[in-house]
C-alpha cells in the first residue's frame, strides 16, 4: 500500500511567544518563522556511560529530541534559512551537509519542480545513549569536518519513514527499518527555543568502520 503524505501544516498562527520570536529573529534575521511552542517531542529510552552524569544525559537527549522536532517542523515548511541559521546546527559546511544534506537536496529538487517536499512520517527516535567520544570517534569527526563536544549521542531510529516530492515518494522505509548513528554536537540551554537543545554537528552511521567499535560497546 502506498502511503500518501498528509497536507502540509499551516504556516499560520501557532508560533513561539512574541518575545521569544523577536529574540530569535534578532539572532538570525533571515529565518522565515519561529517554531511553535507546543511541538511534540520524542521520549526515547535513555541510557548513559557511567562517566556521564544522569542529569547531563537527560538534558542531552531532551535537547536532541527538541532540535529533531524543530528540524522536522522546519523542513516540512521549506524553511531553509531557519535550518541553515545556526540555531539548531553548526554552520560549518561539512557539518551542515552531513546533518541535513539529503533532505535539503530533495527540498531543492521539489522547488525546481514547483512542488512541496514533505517528510511523513519522520523516523521515530527509540533510544539514546550519552557517552564520551572515544579518541577514535573524535578523530574521525575532526577528520570529517564535523563539530563535536566532549559527549556524543548514540541514537537508534525506527521506521516507517516517507519522503515525498508532491505525491511522489522519493524515499520510503517500512516499520522494520532501523538506523543507528553516533550524533555529534553541543548541548545548550536555549530559552528562545524552549529549553535544552542539541546543536547538530553531524553524525556517523554505526555501519561506518571508524565508529563501529563505539556503537558495539
Amino acid at each position: 500500500m502506498t502511503h500518501k503524505p498528509t497536507t502540509r501544516p499551516s504556516q499560520g498562527n501557532q508560533s513561539a511567544s512574541a518575545g521569544q520570536c523577536s529574540a530569535l529573529k534578532a539572532r538570525a534575521p533571515a529565518i522565515e518563522a519561529c517554531p511553535p511552542p507546543n511541538l511534540s517531542l520524542e521520549h526515547p529510552v535513555v541510557s548513559r556511560d557511567p562517566t556521564v552524569a544522569d542529569t547531563d544525559a537527560q538534558h542531552a537527549v531532551e535537547g536532541f529530541a527538541r532540535s529533531y522536532a524543530i528540524y522536522n517542523w522546519a523542513i516540512n515548511h521549506g524553511y531553509v534559512n531557519f535550518i541553515r541559521s545556526g540555531l539548531i546546527s553548526f554552520t560549518t559546511g561539512q557539518a551542515e551537509t552531513v546533518s541535513f544534506g539529503t533532505d535539503l537536496d530533495q527540498l531543492d529538487e521539489a522547488r525546481r519542480e514547483e512542488a512541496v517536499f514533505k517528510i511523513d512520517p519522520p523516523l521515530k527516535l527509540v533510544s539514546a545513549r550519552a557517552e564520551p567520544l572515544s579518541p577514535q570517534v573524535a578523530a574521525y569527526a575532526r577528520q570529517s569536518g564535523l563539530a563535536t563536544g566532549a559527549v556524543g549521542l548514540r541514537l537508534t531510529f525506527q521506521g516507517p519513514y516517507g519522503a515525498y516530492i508532491g505525491n511522489r515518494a522519493v524515499t520510503s522505509h517500512p516499520s522494520s527499518f532501523v538506523v543507528r548513528v553516533v550524533m555529534f554536537g553541543e548541548l545548550r540551554n536555549d530559552a528562545d527555543l524552549g529549553g535544552w537543545l542539541w546543536v547538530w554537528g553531524g553524525y556517523a552511521s554505526c555501519n561506518a568502520p571508524q565508529v563501529a567499535d563505539a556503537c558495539a560497546a
